[in-house]
């Protein structure tokens, strides 16, 4: 990881978590840090099936108003969401040959700009 990123070693310092896609998290950990404004990033392979798995959880239908779910094809290797509001969004990346050390770290990046400008003001 670059020096110029800012890394914490608790996931309660994180308002970025970034998990492996094949995550032992479970759905009710995961509504927690999105009901809490943070985003969750899932890289890698397993990253589409986990944040289907979290959104088709009760837990998820309890805290938002949206199934936040869709099923893209190809599977994404990186699956960004966030609260926005009451509602989920994704955003979703996939590279063909796989994503370099700069596009895990620009893709997240581009998402946090998004989901900034979507956020109402408090």
């Amino acid at each position: 990881m670059s020096a110029k990123v800012q890394t914490v070693d608790g996931t309660h310092n994180a308002d970025l978590l970034v998990l492996p896609g094949d995550t032992n998290t479970n759905a009710q950990k995961a509504v927690k840090w999105l009901a809490d404004d943070r985003v969750i990033a899932l890289l890698g392979d397993s990253s589409e099936p986990t944040w289907l798995s979290w959104t088709r959880s009760e837990a998820f239908r309890d805290a938002f108003q949206n199934r936040g779910y869709g099923d893209g094809e190809p599977d994404p290797s990186l699956v960004v969401a966030a609260k926005i509001g009451q509602l989920v969004s994704t955003y979703r990346y996939t590279w063909g040959d796989g994503p370099s050390d700069s596009d895990v770290l620009r893709a997240p990046d581009e998402s946090l700009v998004t989901i900034e400008k979507k956020t109402p003001p408090e």
